[in-house]
């Protein structure tokens, strides 16, 4: 069996070429469609292959992209005692049904993924939490997040959330009464977010996850501040927390991101966390 196309050098006389594969086909006239396959399979599989190969491509492109959700909303769990896949997939259908988004066409993101143990600021862990929650921050995709009570301070001091009073209205925070959470501005860390390794934990961990724990939390009292900042929302009795478990053992507090200026979809996710679906 012979391969003139594919193994002629260089300087090969590409007449010669032309001469030759006449030559083959005026062989298989009349021969039959066995010839002609044969014919074919010698002379342009390599090319045919080819060909197949980036059709191939093209339409796992063209499938990847049109099938791709675009993402709306982004929102952190931070310790949670029984997140996972399951959980973040259902609150994220249940909440783009509750605001009549399309599940189909676009996605709530829910991560329920990290840990960080309270007053933790040195493990490889820790680290990761932190500069996983720097990255969404500074990209601008952080809506909101619920922490455990100790980390959710640690947090807004370095300014990973916004101050409510710039994300509601007086009305829509007067309802929260009894359940904001205050920080005190004069203690603010001088430390950028991204920073937030340099932040100062005094306790030890064995301190941090006493005041840490449901029985010893104390909701701050922004009468004892000298500059209060509402930056959370204690959110121990949503309906979608308890029922899915996820903070047995310590207070759950939302906030919304600081560097997000559109604040529609996380106070939604607030109102859908206290209702449910």
């Amino acid at each position: 069996m012979r391969f003139p196309c594919f193994l002629l050098s260089a300087n090969g006389d590409i007449m010669a070429i032309k001469d030759e594969i006449r030559s083959e086909r005026e062989k298989i006239k009349g021969q039959g469609a066995k010839a002609h396959l044969s014919y074919f399979w010698d002379y342009y599989k390599i090319p045919f292959f080819i060909v197949i190969a980036a059709a191939a491509v093209i339409i796992y492109m063209i499938s990847f992209y049109a099938s791709k959700k675009q993402v709306f909303f982004t929102a952190v769990f931070l310790n949670t005692d029984s997140g996972d896949t399951e959980a973040e997939n259902k609150i994220s259908s249940d909440f783009s049904r509750a605001i009549g988004i399309d599940g189909d066409k676009k996605k709530a993101v829910i991560d329920m993924s990290m840990q960080e143990r309270p007053g933790d600021n040195s493990s490889t862990q820790a680290l990761a939490v932190s500069t996983k929650l720097s990255s969404l921050s500074d990209g601008k995709k952080l809506d909101c997040a619920v922490m455990d009570s100790y980390n959710f301070k640690t947090y807004a001091m370095s300014g990973i959330f916004s101050d409510l009073r710039n994300a509601m209205s007086e009305k829509e925070l007067k309802n929260y009464d009894g359940r904001i959470y205050y920080i005190d501005g004069a203690e603010l860390n001088n430390e950028t977010f991204i920073d937030n390794d340099k932040v100062k934990k005094t306790d030890s961990l064995q301190e941090a996850e006493k005041k840490d724990s449901k029985k010893n939390f104390i909701l701050p009292d922004p009468a004892e501040m000298k500059k209060p900042i509402p930056v959370g929302i204690v959110v121990e009795d949503s309906a979608v927390i308890k029922e899915n478990d996820l903070y047995k053992e310590s207070v759950p507090v939302f906030g919304i991101g600081r560097t997000r200026k559109d604040t529609k979809n996380a106070k939604a996710f607030l109102s859908f966390l206290d209702k449910g679906k």
